[in-house]
């Protein structure tokens, strides 16, 4: 049978699929329960699904002249490699959203940490991960709930290396493990004005695709030690 004599298009199956896939992704975003983890995997994950449902389309359910099927086939095939070529996925944010980067970029990053004013003096120390009682919680500090029209005030702003770190703080020393190349770094700050009181490096470096580049522990302060695991499982004080 020639290409004019064929039956007419069968669209309605690719109208399903992108339907269906809009149902999931609506679902999932207005379903409460759900992290935004597993919201974001079950949106890539709808989307891979129904990428691969929609050539299984054209290539075995549209009804197109084969030359457009294959057209149709070459081009997905040409923007993937285009794709592979230009960008890469050096890994995930904290929600699970890919980190997409050109392939010519540098492959690390240095991110701003910063400090903003208070209108009082935090009475107790922060020594260590999730605070002195490890329940998240700051006493003596007051801020206004409306940010605003009262947004807090920044002191400073500081570049530094990749990690998955918090800070600890005593005194006006604030605390915190970076990544720096093919070391590990623990790094002291001033509290109040940013400057770097010194650091302390070794040779460890840790970088999967899922978690990204850095330490994953936050220093523990004890009176005139500072306690710290690196990435790697290197404990030093």
């Amino acid at each position: 049978m020639s290409e004019s004599k064929q039956t007419s298009t069968r669209w309605w199956p690719l109208f399903v699929i992108w339907i269906v896939a809009l149902l999931v992704w609506v679902i999932v975003a207005f379903t409460s329960d759900l992290n935004r983890q597993l919201l974001i995997m079950k949106s890539i994950g709808t989307a891979v699904a129904a990428g691969a449902f929609s050539m299984m389309w054209l290539l075995a359910l549209s009804r197109l002249p084969w030359r457009i099927r294959l057209k149709g086939l070459g081009a997905a095939v040409l923007l993937l490699v285009m794709f592979a070529g230009l960008f890469r996925i050096e890994g995930v944010y904290g929600d699970l959203v890919p980190i997409i980067k050109f392939r010519w970029s540098s492959g690390e990053d240095r991110v701003s940490t910063g400090v903003v004013d208070v209108s009082e003096q935090i009475e107790s120390s922060y020594p260590q991960f999730l605070g002195p009682n490890r329940d998240t919680r700051v006493s003596g500090l007051k801020l206004d709930p409306d940010w605003e029209s009262h947004p807090p005030e920044l002191v400073w702003k500081q570049p530094i290396g990749e990690a998955w770190s918090a800070f600890s703080v005593l005194g006006n020393r604030a605390i915190t493990q970076e990544q720096d190349g093919a070391d590990e770094l623990v790094v002291c700050y001033e509290l109040l004005s940013g400057d770097k009181r010194w650091e302390h490096r070794y040779p460890a470096r840790f970088d999967e695709p899922l978690g990204g580049i850095g330490p994953r522990a936050t220093p523990t302060i004890e009176e005139d030690r500072v306690y710290v695991l690196g990435a790697l499982g290197d404990f030093t004080s």
